[in-house]
């Protein structure tokens, strides 16, 4: 952020604008918290999914380069480096 100093008007200005969102944070239904749960679980379920998949993935250009190295080895670095 800039390091510009802000005049007295402006930091009450921004100081309200956190009160109100912060009032308007405490209002939130559960309803929506519920849902942002959801959302959070699916997420994190969603991304260890894909954590796995990319594990039998990488033993599989690892077992393939023992096979066909010379076929195999530029791919298998690519996919070292993008992990």
């Amino acid at each position: 952020m800039a390091t510009v100093k802000l005049p007295p008007r402006q930091k009450m200005i921004n100081l309200m604008y956190i009160v109100l969102i912060a009032m308007l944070a405490l209002n939130v239904d559960k309803h929506v918290l519920k849902a942002f749960h959801l959302m959070e679980k699916n997420f994190i379920n969603s991304a260890e999914s894909y954590d796995q998949k990319n594990q039998i993935q990488m033993a599989r250009f690892a077992s393939l380069l023992s096979k066909e190295t010379t076929k195999t080895q530029p791919y298998y670095d690519a996919a070292v480096q993008a992990q």
